[in-house]
């Protein structure tokens, strides 16, 4: 699992452990709107894990009529997060 705010998604972590039976179910941070946060989340994944079998992307960003947000690398945070981060990520 790969999440932004590793505290909110801890409770979900656990769950899915319980549920499944599964302790293989591993919680890591990464922002997909930073291309910085992306970068570490990459390297340490690489260095935990010898392969990558799956990936399913699930953030997404949308603010509709508030203020515009840039992200951290300056650029506008809807497309940072669900266009330029998922393709950064991939890649």
């Amino acid at each position: 699992m790969a999440c932004r705010n590793i505290e909110k998604s801890e409770k979900v972590h656990n769950e899915i452990i319980a549920r499944t039976n599964n302790p293989n179910v591993h919680l890591m941070q990464v922002d997909v709107s930073s291309l910085k946060s992306i970068n570490q989340f990459c390297d340490l994944f690489k260095s935990r894990f010898p392969q990558l079998d799956i990936l399913i992307h699930n953030a997404g960003y949308f603010n509709h009529g508030a203020k515009y947000l840039k992200s951290s690398d300056g650029v506008e945070m809807c497309f940072a997060t669900n266009v330029l981060g998922p393709f950064y990520m991939t890649n």
